[in-house]
């Protein structure tokens, strides 16, 4: 079942589209397509290291255990997905280039993590990092 609404002006149209228990927001402006997920869909409980790929774009990763997120080279600019620490134990954040931020762990639960990668593979980390 898909649920949808529109909003139209002179300088963009906006479309927000509910579906497969996901919301989406499409548009378009005058300088082209705009596309971004606003609800974020949740993956597998990750208890394991793993590295980042394409198809974790847009996603909510919760973690649990002392873990290694490995994020590689050569994703996509503006690549984003969450990591959420569920458990007690550290999860470590490990760029095969630049990692940006004030830190690379989520060392206590409930913590959580953005990550951006904004191009020449340099990665942004925001959130509850140590």
């Amino acid at each position: 079942n898909e649920t949808s609404i529109s909003l139209d002006s002179d300088k963009a149209t906006v479309q927000l589209v509910y579906h497969s228990g996901m919301w989406t927001i499409y548009g378009t402006d005058t300088i082209g397509d705009k596309r971004a997920t606003i609800y974020q869909p949740i993956s597998t409980i990750q208890s394991s290291s793993f590295t980042i790929t394409d198809a974790d774009a847009g996603t909510w990763i919760p973690c649990s255990g002392t873990i290694t997120v490995t994020l590689p080279d050569g994703l996509d600019n503006g690549f984003q997905c969450v990591v959420d620490n569920q458990g007690t134990g550290t999860i470590t954040f490990s760029a095969a280039t630049t990692l940006e931020g004030k830190g690379s762990t989520l060392d206590s639960q409930w913590a959580v993590a953005h990550l951006l990668h904004t191009g020449s593979n340099i990665w942004r980390i925001t959130g509850d990092i140590s």
